[in-house]
């Protein structure tokens, strides 16, 4: 019994992921080229991305410029409306599920790693406890997944990737010895110290701030996002559309499903360089993000290790000043 819930849960997560790409492609979401059934898992032939993650990006540069970041989060904006207008919502958006294609900042940006989305429609609330703690929203912490919630979710988990980016470090963090990390993330308890805004613009901050409200019904939709005036600067506006019409990502358009008989074989077709991701046999909630547990940049530490919020506790370690 165990066993078949197990390949259930498996077969839904890649069920998911087909879903999402059997849409037109859109530039700043991963592409994909194959799906391959085995006797144990399903493999998914991934689009090659080579910059890395964004997280990556910003420990080794201690933050991103005011336009850079704006750059990057246009386009994850953009990619997360493309989602939610076809009805998904992914659920664990955070610095390492965004990739990068180039080493300099003013690349295109791929969002991945959908083994947390969900297919919604406009009425649909979802219940599950998933996500990774820093990044995940008020609405479910504080029911600890056994409420409901909407798509809203992914709104404040871009709010705190734009803090991030911004300035280097997270607006929630387990360094507090006044409030522990949960607490601050159900209150909205951050802030904006002087010593590392001074140089952000008000509307950055402003934007910010209307994505962090803890009320999900006073929360910025991602349409009001893409329409707020930091993001409506037509330079930027114009540099990353020319920038996602020259992409040459695959069509994300699911072929065939092939057999495990057939793997390992030559397609007909030639294909480019990719990397291949399998649907491991996990549960719904394990998140993991497996990089070094410790890196520190400019004064400011961040920690990672692997997640797993199916726990009764919420991990301790995050990205912190």
């Amino acid at each position: 019994m165990n066993w078949y819930f197990s390949e259930v849960k498996l077969l839904f997560i890649c069920a998911v992921k087909v879903a999402l790409h059997s849409f037109p492609s859109q530039p700043c979401i991963i592409g994909i080229y194959d799906v391959i059934d085995t006797e144990d898992a399903l493999y998914m032939i991934l689009e090659l991305v080579e910059g890395g993650e964004l997280f990556d990006r910003i420990v080794s540069l201690g933050q991103l410029s005011e336009s850079d970041a704006k750059f990057l989060f246009l386009q994850m904006v953009i990619a997360v409306k493309y989602l939610h207008e076809h009805g998904i919502t992914h659920r664990d958006l955070k610095p390492e599920n965004i990739l990068l294609t180039g080493s300099d900042n003013r690349c295109l940006i791929k969002v991945t790693d959908f083994g947390l989305s969900k297919l919604v429609d406009g009425n649909t609330m979802l219940r599950t406890f998933c996500g990774t703690p820093t990044y995940l929203a008020p609405e479910i912490l504080k029911t600890a997944g056994s409420g409901t919630y909407t798509s809203a979710i992914d709104v404040w988990s871009l709010g705190v990737i734009l803090y991030v980016c911004l300035v280097g470090y997270p607006p929630f963090t387990d360094e507090r010895t006044d409030c522990d990390l949960q607490t601050q993330i159900t209150k909205g308890l951050y802030d904006y110290p002087e010593k590392y805004w001074s140089g952000i613009s008000a509307e950055a901050k402003d934007l910010v701030s209307k994505m962090l409200t803890v009320e999900p019904n006073e929360r910025l939709t991602i349409q009001a996002v893409v329409e707020h005036p930091w993001l409506t600067d037509s330079a930027i506006q114009e540099e990353v559309q020319k920038l996602m019409a020259s992409s040459t990502s695959p069509t994300a358009v699911i072929p065939p499903l092939r057999s495990q008989a057939s793997f390992g074989q030559q397609s007909d077709e030639s294909q480019p360089a990719t990397s291949s991701t399998s649907c491991e046999d996990k549960e719904v909630g394990d998140v993991a993000n497996g990089l070094p547990e410790k890196e520190a940049m400019n004064g400011k530490p961040l920690v990672r290790k692997r997640l797993s919020t199916t726990e009764s506790d919420i991990p301790r370690k995050c990205m912190t000043r």
